[in-house]
């Protein structure tokens, strides 16, 4: 699956991703106007999006299909948080790496920060919810 997006993202020089919450399982997004009995999991969307957000070719992003009144116990508002924040976190991590300050790459001053953030990532969303 991985190999038919990275043909098409070859073919493309901007990508506008909506992650629409309907493709998800019923049990982790509930909230949604068409639950899914057979959608996919976070182990299957994860490694998609991380191949995508490689190419470097993601100008906009946006999630769709979080509907409150359908929500159980806020399961697809933190499934729709979880998303946001893994991507921004990427996000933000690239472009501070990216980053030059007076002349040095802001990187490397607080690059060991940085890693154990980096490494810690999905633990540190688990306690931010």
């Amino acid at each position: 699956l991985i190999a038919k997006i990275n043909g098409f993202i070859e073919k493309v020089d901007d990508l506008y991703i909506t992650v629409d919450l309907d493709v998800f399982s019923a049990s982790i997004a509930p909230g949604v106007s068409a639950p899914a009995v057979k959608g996919i999991d976070l182990s299957v969307f994860d490694p998609l999006l991380e191949a995508i957000k490689k190419t470097g070719k993601i100008k906009v992003f946006d999630v769709a299909e979080c509907n409150p009144r359908f929500d159980l116990d806020n399961r697809t508002a933190k499934l729709a948080a979880y998303i946001i924040f893994n991507y921004l976190f990427d996000w933000w991590f690239e472009w501070l790496h990216q980053k030059d300050i007076y002349g040095v790459n802001s990187f490397s001053l607080i690059s060991p920060k940085l890693n154990f953030l980096k490494q810690y990532q999905k633990l540190i969303w688990w306690k931010l919810r």
